[in-house]
């Protein structure tokens, strides 16, 4: 699993996934809850974007 890699090599990493994939895999056994932070990427609201950055259609 990449969360494995990236704690081997000490690095970082961004996953973007629809709520239902995740709950899918949440079905199958997987804990999202040590990798999910509070962040959300939304363009729902002016403010909405991901660490100040905005996203356009």
């Amino acid at each position: 699993m990449t969360c494995q890699y990236a704690r081997m090599k000490m690095a970082q990493y961004i996953v973007t996934m629809n709520s239902d994939d995740l709950e899918k895999a949440q079905r199958r056994g997987f804990d999202a809850d040590p990798h999910v932070l509070p962040q959300r990427l939304t363009d729902q609201f002016e403010a909405g974007g991901l660490f100040g950055f905005r996203f356009f259609k």
